[in-house]
C-alpha cells in the first residue's frame, strides 16, 4: 500500500495511521483512488468529488484525500467494498477518459494484487442476513473471475470467462404489479421506489404498460406497435418509422395522452430511475390494469405477467375481492409459472384492525371458493402473501420491500440459484482446462531434452493421427447432416393424410343426416372441421419431432461410439406446443367454413360431394403452408445439435495443437539453465496454488 501511494503522490506522499478503514460505496471508492498528483487540482474543483469528502466529514486535502484512500484499500481487503464493482467503476473512468489508460492499469494491478481476507476468517454464510445470500456469493464469484483473469488465459477461456461475467451482471429480476384501476399501484410503487416517479404530469397515463429499469439519469423510452400490431388494433395507419425512441422524461405527456393521436401507436414506455430498489437488477412491470379495454395490450400485459419472477396484486381494502379481482387471482394461481404471488390491500387507513382482518378472512374464503367451483384445490390459497399497506403514510412498506428482496435473492429463490449455478458451472470449466494445462506445463518441464523430444514426436504422430480422425469425421459429420435434412419431407404422407380423414368425417354426417333425413348440424360439421384440423396439424408436428429426436439420438450414439473424444451429445426439449404458437400462422377457419357449407348446400348429387370436399381440404392446407412450418421445425430441431459436434471437433483440436507448441517451446528451451526451469516451475506452481484457493472459495458459494 505504501509503495502504491508513493507512486501516484511521488514527493507528496505523506505519512499516514495505515490501519484506517471506512464504509464508502463503489463508485465513490474508485473515484478515490483514482486521486493523484497529476489530477489533484482538477478533482478538488470538481463538486462531485468534493461531495463524497464531504459525506465522510473530510476536507479535499492532500492528508485527508491520502487518509481516504487508506481506508477504501483496507475496505477492500477486508471485503466490505467489492473489488470486481470498484474495477468495473475504474474502467468506465478509463473510457470516458477521466483517467488515462496507464493509471488505470496501474490502479487495477495494485487492487488485483491486494491479499483478500483468507477463507478460514470469512464471515460464514449462515451469518449472512438470507436477503444478502445471493449478493454475496456473486461478489466472491467476482472475486474469482478477476483472479483468473490474471492468468493470462487463452482467447477462448477468456471469452468464455467474460461471457460468463457479462451473463451474471446483466440478470435481470421482473416483478409484475396487477389491479384494477384506483387499486393505488402508483402511490404504493413510489413509496417501494422512495420516488415520485409515477402519477405525475409528465408520467404516462395508466392506460400504457410502462417498465421500470434502474438508471443513474432519469430517462424514458417509448416502444412503438409493429404495422401488423396496429391492424389488429384496427387502427389503419402507418407505424412511426422507429420501433423505440429515447426522449426526456418530460417530453412522455406529448407520447402517451389521449389528447396526440400519436398515443394510439405507443406499445409501451420504458423508464429509467435512480432508485435503491432497481439498482439489483429489479425491472418492474407496471401494467395498465384488469379492466384494460384493449385485448393487444392486455394480451402484452399477460406475456409480461407470464414472464415475470414474481406478481403482486393490489386491491382496494374498502372495495376488495370484486370480481374482476377473484377472476384474475383464481386463473393465476391456476396456471401462472412465476415464481410467487403477493396480494396487497392498499388504503387501509380507511378501515380498522378488525375490519382489515375481515377483509383478508373475507377475500381468502372468497378464492378458495372460486377455486373450487372451478375444480381446482382450494388449497392454492395457501401459496398466497398477504400484505396491508397505507403508501402515502409508508404503512407495511418497508416489510413489502424486505419481503420481495428475500424471494429475488434469499437462499430459496429458484432465480438467483440458477443464475449462481451456471456462472460457478462456467468458472469451474475454465479452472479445470486452466489446471490440466498448467499441470501439462509443469509435467513437461520436469523432463530433459531427450523426453521432451521424445514426448513431442509421439504428440505429432497423435497430431497426424487426430488429423485422419478429423478428415473422417468431418467426413461422418457432412453424413450425419444429411441425414438430419428433412427439406422435402416427402415421407411425411401424414400431411396428405389430413384433408383425407376429415372429409371423411364431414361426409360421414352428411350422408347419416340424409339416410335418416335430418335436419344437417353445421355446427357440429364445423366443429369436426376445425377441431381435426387443430388436432391433426399437431400430431404432424409431433411426428416429425420424434422423428428427429430419434434420428439426433441414433447419430449421437454412433458418433460417440466410433469417435471416443466426443461424448454422447444430450440436446434440450423442445416444447411443440409453444413453438406452434410462436411460429405458425393463427389458422384463420372463416372462409373455409364459408366454402364448405357453400357447398354441402348447392351440391344435390352426394356421389360427388366427397371429391369436391377433399379439394377444398386440400386447397386449404396448401395455403396455411404446413411444409414450410415443419421445415423451420427440424431446423430449429438440430441447429443445437449440429452446432455442439463443430465445436467439439474444434475444441479437441485445439487442445491438441496447445499441447504441441508447448512442447516445442520447452524442447527449444531446453538448453537454458536450470535455474530459469525453475524459476518458470515456480510461477506455474504459484498459479496452481492461486487455482486451488479460487477453486475452494468458488466451492463455499
Amino acid at each position: 500500500m505504501d509503495e502504491f501511494l508513493t507512486q501516484i503522490w511521488g514527493i507528496n506522499k505523506l505519512y499516514l495511521d495505515l490501519t484506517k478503514s471506512l464504509q464508502l460505496d463503489s463508485k465513490s471508492s474508485a473515484i478515490v483512488l483514482s486521486c493523484s498528483e497529476k489530477n489533484y487540482d482538477r478533482y478538488i474543483s470538481l463538486e462531485s468529488f468534493c461531495e463524497i469528502f464531504k459525506s465522510l466529514n473530510l476536507k479535499t486535502d492532500l492528508f485527508d484525500i491520502q487518509t481516504a484512500q487508506v481506508g477504501v484499500i483496507n475496505a477492500i481487503s477486508h471485503l466490505q467494498i467489492s473489488r470486481s464493482e470498484v474495477l468495473a467503476h475504474l474502467k468506465t473512468l478509463s473510457k470516458n477518459e477521466i483517467i488515462s489508460d496507464d493509471e488505470f492499469e496501474n490502479i487495477t494491478k495494485f487492487i488485483n494484487s491486494l491479499k483478500l481476507i483468507d477463507d478460514e476468517s470469512q464471515t460464514k454464510i449462515e451469518d449472512i442476513s438470507v436477503g444478502d445470500i445471493f449478493h454475496h456469493n456473486i461478489n466472491v464469484l467476482n472475486e474469482a473471475y478477476f483472479k483468473l483473469k490474471e492468468l493470462n488465459l487463452n482467447p477462448n477461456l477468456d471469452k468464455r470467462l467474460d461471457l460468463a461475467y457479462q451473463s451474471a451482471l446483466n440478470s435481470q429480476f421482473y416483478l409484475s404489479v396487477t389491479g384494477v384501476i384506483n387499486a393505488g399501484k402508483s402511490t404504493m410503487l413510489n413509496a417501494l421506489l422512495d420516488l415520485k416517479l409515477l402519477g405525475t404530469s409528465n408520467i404516462p397515463e395508466t392506460a400504457n404498460l410502462t417498465l421500470l429499469k434502474f438508471s443513474q439519469n432519469q430517462s424514458a423510452k417509448v416502444h412503438f406497435w409493429s404495422e401488423d400490431e396496429l391492424k389488429t388494433l384496427g387502427i389503419e395507419e402507418n407505424a412511426p418509422a422507429k420501433n423505440i425512441i429515447e426522449i426526456k422524461p418530460e417530453e412522455l405527456k406529448t407520447y402517451t395522452t389521449a389528447k396526440n393521436e400519436i398515443s394510439k401507436f405507443v406499445k409501451l414506455v420504458e423508464l429509467g430511475a435512480n432508485a435503491e430498489f432497481l439498482k439489483d437488477n429489479i425491472c418492474i412491470v407496471d401494467t395498465p390494469g384488469l379492466d384494460d379495454a384493449v385485448v393487444l395490450r392486455e394480451e402484452l400485459t399477460k406475456k409480461f405477467m407470464h414472464e415475470s419472477d414474481f406478481n403482486i396484486h393490489l386491491m382496494n381494502a374498502a372495495q376488495s375481492a370484486t370480481k374482476k379481482d377473484m377472476e384474475f387471482i383464481k386463473n393465476f394461481l391456476k396456471y401462472g409459472k412465476s415464481g410467487g404471488f403477493v396480494v396487497v390491500l392498499t388504503h387501509i387507513d380507511a378501515l380498522s384492525q378488525k375490519e382489515l382482518n375481515d377483509v383478508i378472512i373475507y377475500t381468502k374464503r372468497s378464492i378458495a371458493s372460486e377455486l373450487e367451483s372451478s375444480g381446482f384445490s382450494s388449497n392454492l390459497i395457501n401459496s398466497v402473501e398477504f400484505f396491508m399497506v397505507d403508501s402515502l403514510n409508508r404503512v407495511g412498506i418497508d416489510k413489502l420491500k424486505n419481503y420481495l428482496y428475500e424471494k429475488f435473492f434469499g437462499k430459496n429463490s429458484l432465480k438467483a440459484q440458477i443464475i449462481l449455478f451456471g456462472y460457478k458451472k462456467e468458472l469451474n470449466f475454465v479452472i479445470k482446462a486452466l489446471k490440466d494445462e498448467f499441470e501439462f506445463e509443469l509435467s513437461a518441464l520436469g523432463g530433459s531434452k531427450f523426453e521432451l523430444e521424445n514426448e513431442l514426436d509421439i504428440l505429432k504422430k497423435e497430431n497426424l493421427n487426430l488429423k485422419n480422425g478429423l478428415e473422417r469425421f468431418k467426413f461422418e459429420l457432412k453424413t450425419a447432416f444429411l441425414k438430419l435434412d428433412y427439406s422435402n419431407l416427402e415421407a411425411f404422407s401424414s400431411i396428405k393424410t389430413i384433408s383425407t380423414i376429415i372429409k371423411d368425417r364431414v361426409i360421414n354426417d352428411v350422408v347419416y343426416a340424409n339416410k335418416n333425413k335430418k335436419k344437417l348440424d353445421f355446427e357440429r360439421i364445423f366443429m369436426i372441421v376445425q377441431g381435426g384440423f387443430n388436432d391433426l396439424i399437431l400430431d404432424v408436428f409431433r411426428e416429425l419431432k420424434f422423428l428427429v429426436s430419434k434420428d439426433i439420438e441414433a447419430l449421437s450414439e454412433t458418433l460417440a461410439l466410433e469417435f471416443e473424444a466426443f461424448n454422447k451429445i444430450e440436446v434440450g426439449g423442445f416444447d411443440i406446443k409453444a413453438y406452434l404458437d410462436e411460429n405458425l400462422l393463427k389458422v384463420d377457419y372463416t372462409t373455409l367454413q364459408t366454402r364448405l357449407l357453400k357447398l354441402i348446400q348447392n351440391e344435390r348429387n352426394l356421389a360427388h360431394l366427397p371429391s369436391q370436399v377433399q379439394e377444398l381440404f386440400d386447397e386449404f392446407l396448401k395455403a396455411i403452408d404446413i411444409k414450410s412450418s415443419l421445415v423451420l421445425l427440424a431446423n430449429d430441431c438440430t441447429s443445437e445439435f449440429k452446432t455442439l459436434l463443430e465445436n467439439g471437433a474444434l475444441t479437441y483440436e485445439n487442445e491438441l495443437k496447445n499441447k504441441i507448441k508447448t512442447l516445442e517451446e520447452n524442447a527449444n528451451k531446453s538448453e537454458q539453465n536450470s535455474q530459469q526451469m525453475s524459476q518458470k516451475s515456480q510461477t506455474i506452481r504459484e498459479k496452481l496454488e492461486t487455482i486451488s484457493q479460487v477453486s475452494k472459495r468458488i466451492s463455499q458459494c
